[in-house]
């Protein structure tokens, strides 16, 4: 999906709220980098793990690594300091109600185009510790569509019974 958004739209900058294992970000590189432009990205993460980036950095060309912007610390403390906007935003961070409702009044006024909501799930499940759908069931005023994920893609998700949720896709 970030692939798909940067290639179509022409996007050149990106925001990421969770590294996790990088996927959005190295999707948003390869998207800047098949499109032959130089695109901003930032992500921020408490948890980057260094052997995990030096392992990357071995397999992704060096032209992605020059694009990218890590950000080690709470999104927060990143985001109230942040005065530009971006043209995709991606929430994929605290996914308690608070940390989510946190980072989208932190990026609500900041993505110039789109912002996903990843995590979303149909029907909400009874997980205190992932509470997106609640956050953006209560979000008015913008288009919202749940664009259906298959979570085979991650091999430890293979083990999961219910490997079905949703992104949730915010337009401008």
């Amino acid at each position: 999906l970030v692939y798909s958004l940067i290639t179509k739209f022409g996007l050149t900058s990106f925001l990421e709220i969770g590294f996790g294992r990088g996927y959005s970000t190295f999707c948003a590189a390869k998207a800047f980098s098949d499109m032959g432009i130089q695109g901003r990205i930032i992500t921020v993460d408490p948890n980057f793990d260094k052997d995990f980036l030096q392992n990357l950095s071995r397999i992704f060309p060096n032209n992605w690594w020059s694009m990218i912007q890590f950000q080690q610390g709470f999104s927060k403390d990143y985001l109230s300091t942040l005065e530009e906007s971006f043209d995709l935003v991606v929430l994929d961070g605290d996914h308690s109600e608070s940390g989510v409702r946190l980072d989208w009044e932190l990026t609500k006024d900041r993505f110039n185009k789109f912002l996903i909501f990843d995590d979303y799930h149909l029907p909400p499940k009874n997980d205190p510790g992932i509470q997106v759908t609640p956050v953006v069931d209560s979000i008015e005023g913008y288009d919202k569509e749940a664009i259906i994920m298959d979570r085979r893609i991650f091999t430890d998700d293979r083990k999961l019974e219910d490997i079905l949720d949703a992104q949730v896709l915010i337009t401008r």
